[in-house]
């Protein structure tokens, strides 16, 4: 099978210099149904939000833009009693899955109800399968295919999402900032740049990837 491709701005595919249309939310079908034995019955579905990394001046920050609705956040969705997000990783698919409300690396904020899916485990495990083909972690992309960006198709795939819009706004306001400087330019405007701009100069302390560093994610499967 052939690896996936990546583009510049955190697209698959790109083949050709031709961006492929971005990946939908898997279809359920009979490879989603239940094994022998199985009752679908509605099972909670949560979203968990965090401050990007450690430092204590991106939870000041983000105190004061969610009066303004956005923030620069981490999330992860737990359903069956694990929580799973993406992240980058030079191989491989970079979903991955943690304790809840215990992600590596990032401080927890908050958490939304994103009501019930009626999906069983091994259903929910089909899904994520097919989203682990889908995602690999080569193709992460800090504004455009991140970890809000998976978790937000998860959700959608389980029956619950989207996710809320301010756990994306910023990234989405940086990434609107970028393909403005690129049609400009015709330069494409580096992650970093984007960020201090919307940041006025702040530094966000984006710690949700670091390339070449050792995961410490428990592996998948999660059942």
């Amino acid at each position: 099978t052939r690896a996936a491709e990546c583009d510049p701005r955190g697209g698959r595919g790109t083949r050709g210099g031709r961006r492929k249309p971005r990946s939908r939310a898997p279809k359920m079908g009979a490879e989603a149904s239940m094994t022998p034995g199985e009752e679908a019955r509605p099972v909670p579905v949560t979203l968990h939000v965090y401050d990007l990394g450690k430092n204590p001046e991106v939870q000041a920050i983000n105190s004061v833009l969610g009066a303004f609705g956005t923030g620069a956040f981490h999330c992860g969705v737990e359903v069956y009693g694990h929580e799973f997000s993406f992240n980058y990783k030079a191989e491989g698919s970079g979903v991955f899955k943690c304790p809840p409300r215990q992600c590596p690396g990032h401080t927890y904020r908050t958490s939304v109800n994103m009501g019930f899916t009626t999906f069983s485990s091994s259903q929910a495990e089909r899904v994520l399968y097919v989203l682990m083909q889908q995602w690999p972690g080569a193709c992460y992309h800090i504004l455009n295919r991140n970890c809000c960006a998976f978790s937000d198709e998860f959700c959608t795939a389980l029956g619950v999402g989207p996710i809320p819009q301010w756990t994306r706004n910023l990234a989405k306001t940086a990434s609107q900032m970028g393909d403005a400087y690129d049609a400009v330019v015709g330069v494409p405007l580096s992650v970093g740049a984007a960020f201090v701009a919307v940041g006025d100069s702040i530094s966000f302390g984006l710690g949700c990837i670091r390339q070449g560093s050792k995961s410490h994610h428990e592996p998948l499967p999660m059942y």
